[in-house]
């Protein structure tokens, strides 16, 4: 066994194997609801035609014989349709009948006479669900809008002797309990059955209550259904919101014993047969024999088993579901096997002729025409169906062409004759005696329509039809179905279709398929009127709790994990859903923080985990990489239904979002159609749900703030404005190392930044705080800076149409400015600050991280620069020489201050090695001069004038330094200065009898001693340099009188040319350097005049 169609839904059982014996098209455009019925109510004083026909649907004729309808159900049973009423006729008596066999008689005395059930309208828009159990008659109402659909589910529960009605809008919320009764006839714990103690017909859109007036619906009825249970709400809502696959073997299964769809059907082979079967009557040929078909094929004739001339009898068939009856006389019926429908022979396939009709099915042997009882001239009998018998002399009849008496085979004097008395609809056949008088009543004459195989009686314009194939069944009269050529294609929607067991109605005056010409404003007809069984899928729940509306607001903060759990519902229970979103970020669809998986993943291979899409599993997937496969994700239930699915989203402060941001979440449907599968309805979506989502985040740091600096590897030099990326970037994509930034000062200039945060959350106020103490240092002293509040930015808003200036806290932003003085020189500092809402909780998810600047101040660097002598450089000098050098000094750096140059020491060093004690009160040697040369922001220089004077030979140091005007840095540099001995420099006015007066010797020994002045030694000029003397080296040690014998000087006269010699009997060392002037003229110098040296030392001393 199978299990049925449609899953579980309103099933109780399995069949052996799904017979589809209809083909047929629904045109619908894929909506399960198709169309449905209208019933105009146009009753009296309502009545639009003349005489008045109320639209009502006679489905099944009252029980007259031993067997009961089937709609009288012994037990329990359900009831569902879809109503919208047109018209309730407020203010009358009306009360519309919309299903039910209901009899009532309300004139006989306070008891009347009740019995069966019925759904009733009454004038005052209420819906009146009535049994009869026992001798009580009660009810459960509901009121319902005019114009708008109800779904109405009535049951009798026989185990409870109760009805209860239930009732849905239509709007996808499952059916609702309106009411119950209890019938004190189940009291004595024996279960009762609904009363038929008086039958009547069922019926659609009329109350017909035997006794008393007869009243229509007016309005719309739509998938009417009658089930044999009495079923339980679940039951109900798995029914309410679908349809079912039209085969007769499941339906039955499912307990479904009555199945309208009020759909226009196309006539096809299958499904004309079946409809034929309600009135189509075939002749079979000798035997006499009309049969009700219920016939849906025919085969052709089989000549293996034939025997010309004879009766044969009834054979089985390979099927155990099917027999034949085998005819070899003439049939005037044959099977067209190109229409593959019965047909006419001398018409069939086109006029070639086709092989006579033979097999009946597939229900076993087709129902004869039978009498029942016994035959007798001058007594009526009554007419059934029974099992068809070859020979039977009850089942034999025969009829004239034309219009004519059907009379039984064995006793041509009994005609087949209907009742007189009206109302005809529903009566039953009698066998009475043959009137040949002329005219023939009209009561015993009949037609037989080849074209459509049915019987059609002359008196009341009506056709023999039967319910069922069940042995003893009652034909009855009812309106004759007009029913379109079979093969033609057209719509056929004159009855009201039983898929699940052929009880098919004749729909009556106005009532018609809302698809019909009929239907039109005019009528207060509208052709789109149709159940509301299609419907979209509906988000019943978020994170578990019922969805009170289409806007969700939630809050969430920056790195938490924030989850949003949708399911939802199809009352279509066998759609599926699935579930899709949309963010208004765009580029959040693809961001790696948000998590919503397909419904396929790759399993194994290169990227497991990665989406994938399957049209179905197993088959149309698309190829994994490295070789996985394409299955259905766990993370993803969906398609589904219900269906459940989990958003998942951790914002980041790198991913880029608005503040708040909106995701729609949308529930559509994957529609199926389980009465034709083929013809889908479109695809319909829930209200999009909006999720908007508040992210309280930190604020940001933005420029102008100092940015982190990446330093070393392939992003060297890069700048970022938060730590997270320059870690990302930096540090583990260019291998570098992410640095706070560094700035440098000067002494003398002042260091300022600004530093400004924001966030993405609209209305956030925003504070900057500095931090006295980061974790690489101190902060610069408070005394020495300069930081302001914090501070709004200018913003532009509309005002209207105009555009408005406001001061908002995000952005916001605080200068800082630093002064260093002399003390911070060569220090480092590290101011840190960080920016938080003040209006949130102070932790780390509402506040930026802490952000640092290391602040270098600079020293100060002045410097000699050329042409300054270089330290502990020589210089040599000549007495009467000028000596000029430069003191140069520069700022070698960016330091705003005074650059200083200042002469600090000098000190003398004779010739025998000893030194002149310093005078504090002099830096410079006596007769030198330190004046300022050039002067500019950068560069001091500074000249040293100086003109050796006799006794100043030896060698003299002089130190300067140079330093910033705060006295941070100073650079000491020292020349010496040799002033040579022997030698001087001609001043103005000086000849060599002067200068050798000067130094006790003659002009002609000065002569002697430069070779330079030989050629003219009158011309001297100022400046030029001579020698007074010649360095003489003491082989021995001697004292200096021994030395000025030796040199025929006297000793005064070498002191005067070596000032370090302090005494005339001074010792003098072995190798002792000295400046002498030998005697080269004598004492007497020849006679010269003057030429006495004692004499001249005399005057010079």
């Amino acid at each position: 066994a199978v299990p049925l169609w449609g899953g579980a839904g309103g099933l109780r059982g399995t069949v052996a194997a799904a017979v589809w014996l209809c083909a047929l098209l629904v045109p619908s455009g894929g909506d399960r609801a198709g169309q449905a019925i209208f019933f105009d109510g146009a009753q009296f004083p309502f009545n639009t035609t003349s005489p008045p026909s109320p639209g009502n649907v006679y489905i099944t004729p009252r029980n007259d014989g031993p067997i009961a309808p089937w709609f009288e159900f012994p037990q329990s049973f359900t009831i569902q349709l879809w109503i919208r009423p047109v018209r309730v006729f407020v203010g009358t008596d009306v009360e519309g009948g919309l299903v039910g066999c209901l009899v009532r008689q309300t004139g006989q005395g306070t008891t009347g006479i009740r019995a069966g059930y019925g759904l009733t309208i009454t004038s005052d828009a209420k819906v009146h669900w009535i049994a009869t159990v026992g001798a009580e008659t009660n009810e459960v109402a509901l009121t319902v809008s005019v114009n708008q659909w109800t779904h109405l589910t009535a049951l009798y529960d026989y185990p409870s002797a109760t009805i209860k009605l239930y009732a849905s809008l239509g709007t996808g919320e499952p059916p609702t309990l309106v009411g119950s009764h209890y019938f004190a006839a189940g009291s004595a714990g024996v279960a009762a059955p609904v009363a038929f103690s008086v039958h009547n017909d069922m019926l659609l859109g009329k109350f017909q209550p035997l006794f008393d007036q007869d009243y229509y619906y007016s309005g719309y009825m739509d998938e009417l259904r009658f089930w044999s249970v009495a079923m339980t709400p679940d039951e109900m809502a798995a029914s309410l919101y679908r349809v079912y696959f039209p085969d007769a073997a499941q339906l039955m299964a499912q307990t479904i014993v009555g199945y309208w769809t009020m759909n226009s059907l196309v006539c096809t082979e299958e499904l004309c047969g079946n409809v034929a079967s309600l009135q189509q009557w075939i002749h079979v040929g000798g035997t006499g024999s009309y049969t009700s078909s219920i016939v849906l094929k025919a085969s052709p004739f089989d000549t293996s088993v034939s025997v010309a001339g004879l009766d044969c009898r009834s054979e089985p068939d390979a099927s155990v579901f099917q027999s034949c009856i085998c005819n070899e006389f003439q049939s005037e019926y044959c099977w067209d096997p190109v229409a593959r429908v019965p047909a006419v022979c001398s018409t069939c396939n086109g006029g070639a002729g086709c092989d006579p009709i033979q097999c009946y099915g597939p229900y076993g042997a087709p129902k004869c025409l039978a009498v029942k009882g016994t035959i007798a001239i001058g007594t009526k009998a009554q007419i059934e169906l029974n099992a068809c018998s070859d020979g039977s002399s009850i089942q034999k009849w025969t009829k004239f062409d034309g219009v004519g008496q059907l009379q039984l085979g064995d006793f041509p004097l009994m005609c087949i004759a209907t009742t007189e008395v009206e109302p005809f609809r529903g009566s039953v056949l009698s066998l009475e005696d043959c009137d040949f008088t002329s005219p023939t009543p009209k009561r015993q004459l009949w037609s037989l329509d080849k074209s459509t195989l049915s019987l059609r009686n002359e008196l009341t314009g009506m056709c023999l039809s039967s319910s069922s194939s069940a042995n003893g069944d009652i034909p009855y009269l009812v309106d004759c179905i007009v029913i379109t050529p079979p093969g033609s294609n057209d719509a056929v929607d004159g009855f009201a279709f039983d898929f699940a067991a052929g009880h098919n109605g004749a729909m009556i005056g106005g009532a018609y398929l809302t698809n019909s010409p009929r239907c039109t404003s005019v009528s207060q007809c509208s052709q789109q009127a149709k159940a509301p069984i299609e419907q979209a899928p509906r988000i019943t729940q978020i994170d578990g709790r019922t969805k009170t509306g289409n806007l969700l607001t939630i809050g969430g903060s920056v790195n938490e994990l924030l989850e949003i759990t949708i399911r939802s519902e199809d009352p279509n229970r066998n759609d599926q859903i699935q579930i899709s979103f949309e963010p208004y970020d765009r580029n959040l669809l693809t961001d790696p923080s948000v998590t919503w998986p397909d419904a396929y993943s790759c399993q194994g291979g290169s990227l497991p985990g990665s989406n994938c899409t399957c049209t179905s599993p197993g088959a149309g997937c698309t190829v994994c990489p490295g070789g996985g496969s394409c299955v259905r994700n766990p993370s993803n239930p969906c398609p589904a239904n219900p269906c459940t699915r989990t958003f998942q989203w951790l914002p980041t402060l790198s991913t880029l979002f608005s503040n708040p941001t909106t995701f729609i979440f949308i529930a559509s449907d994957i529609p199926t159609n389980e009465f034709d599968p083929t013809s889908l309805a479109a695809v319909q979506s829930d209200e999009p749900l909006q999720a908007v989502i508040s992210v309280n985040m930190p604020p940001e740091f933005i420029e102008p703030t100092p940015p982190y600096r990446c330093e070393g590897g392939t992003r060297n030099g890069a700048e970022y404005p938060a730590r997270a990326d320059c870690v990302a970037r930096c540090e583990d994509e260019g291998g570098g190392e992410c640095m706070d930034a560094e700035l440098v000062v000067s002494l003398g200039s002042s260091l300022e930044f600004t530093i400004k945060a924001a966030n993405r959350q609209p209305g956030s106020v925003i504070q900057i705080l500095f931090v006295g103490e980061g974790p690489g240092g101190l902060a610069p002293p408070a005394s020495r800076l300069e930081v302001s509040e914090t501070l709004p930015t200018v913003q532009l808003i509309t005002d209207g149409a105009q555009l408005k200036e406001v001061l908002r806290f995000n952005p916001a932003f605080r200068t800082w400015k630093f002064t260093p003085n002399a003390i911070d020189a060569r220090r480092t500092y590290q101011q840190c600050f960080l920016a938080n809402s003040p209006e949130l909780p102070f932790i780390p998810s509402t506040m930026t991280e802490v952000k640092c600047v290391n602040i270098r101040v600079l020293t100060t660097s002045p410097i000699f620069d050329n042409p300054s002598p270089a330290n502990d450089s020589t210089l040599e000098a000549v007495v009467g020489c000028p000596l000029l050098f430069q003191m140069a000094a520069l700022k070698n750096d960016t330091a705003q201050y005074d650059l200083l140059v200042t002469p600090l020491f000098t000190r003398f060093r004779m010739f025998n090695g000893s030194y002149v004690p310093p005078d504090p009160a002099r830096v410079l040697p006596p007769g030198a001069f330190f004046n300022t040369q050039e002067t500019t922001d950068v560069r001091l220089v500074y000249a040293l004038q100086w003109t050796p004077e006799d006794g100043q030979e030896g060698t003299w140091q002089m130190c300067f330094s140079t330093s910033d005007s705060f006295l941070i840095s100073t650079e000491v540099r020292c020349v010496f200065v040799d002033v040579q001995r022997c030698q001087r420099c001609v001043r103005e006015g000086e000849s060599l009898e002067r200068i050798g007066q000067m130094y006790n010797s003659h002009w002609l020994e000065l002569y002697s001693v430069n070779p330079s002045l030989h050629l003219n030694p009158t011309l001297l000029t100022p400046g030029t340099r001579v020698r007074v003397g010649l360095m003489y080296r003491t082989a021995n040690s001697a004292s200096l009188p021994a030395l000025a014998d030796y040199l025929h000087v006297t000793p005064s006269a070498i002191r005067r040319l070596n000032p370090d010699i302090m005494a005339d009997d001074e010792h003098l060392d072995a190798f002792k350097r000295l400046c002498v002037m030998p005697a080269v003229c004598g004492n007497t110098c020849g006679e010269a005049a003057y030429c006495d040296r004692l004499e001249i030392e005399g005057g010079m001393l």
